[in-house]
């Protein structure tokens, strides 16, 4: 039996790009029984085999439905979330694909789209993983909300914005994430940005120009392999042009 009831075509019309709702079967796995949730709520499951062979499985049944947009898998996470009743969490976004699954409680997630973040913010995000946002008191852009109770998840793309609000109980959430070729190539692409900007240079939104952004995705490469480039370039730089 499947871990994750998810549409194929939700997944390949949607994934990195909108959330969208599934069910999930996690509810009832021993690995989230009370006498596992009671151990992992000191200490998460980063180093537990048990849970890398759960991890996989979703992951497996993610790119089997879609695996034309899942190619170069990478940097699979599986955190347990744990929340009081009537908790409002930050402002935030996560730098992975992500699957938040509901697996005790209910909670409230409120998830935006990528152009509530301005160019700044994303930079920030992906170079500095600053994933707490600031929140101006209005909605920052068309978002929508999913009432999670257990055996409900949503799919969280990479950098879209969110909060949860918890209801009258305890809320347990299992959040399942990683990264894409496509999405590594664009986090690059922001890590760029945000390099040129610290030099006093005003750069092109990300996903302005795709020529542009491949570009931005070779130079920072070239970059992180030649370390020492960086110094030079930052010492020919005026006291003004930095940050």
């Amino acid at each position: 039996m499947s871990a994750l009831d998810i549409s194929a075509s939700a997944v390949r019309a949607r994934l990195g790009r909108a959330p969208f709702l599934l069910q999930h079967r996690l509810t009832r796995h021993p690995l989230f029984a009370p006498a596992r949730i009671e151990e992992i709520a000191l200490e998460q499951p980063n180093d537990d085999p048990a849970y890398g062979v759960l991890l996989r499985r979703c992951l497996d049944e993610v790119r089997a439905a879609a695996p034309e947009f899942t190619g170069g898998m990478h940097a699979e996470q599986l955190k347990v979330l744990f929340a009081p009743p009537g908790a409002l969490t930050p402002y935030r976004a996560e730098t992975e694909e992500g699957f938040i699954l509901q697996i005790r409680g209910r909670q409230t997630l409120r998830v935006f789209e990528r152009t509530a973040l301005s160019a700044e913010e994303l930079e920030r995000l992906h170079a500095r993983g600053q994933r707490e946002l600031v929140w101006r008191g209005v909605q920052p852009a068309p978002g929508r909300s999913y009432n999670l109770m257990p055996g409900l998840g949503v799919h969280l793309p990479v950098a879209a914005p969110y909060w949860v609000q918890t209801g009258p109980d305890e809320s347990i959430a299992v959040f399942i994430g990683f990264r894409t070729r496509a999405s590594a190539r664009a986090a690059q692409a922001h890590r760029m940005n945000a390099f040129l900007r610290g030099l006093g240079f005003d750069p092109s939104p990300v996903g302005e120009s795709p020529w542009l952004d491949r570009l931005k995705q070779l130079a920072f490469k070239i970059r992180r392999a030649r370390p020492l480039a960086a110094p030079f370039v930052l010492r020919t730089a005026s006291s003004g042009d930095r940050r």
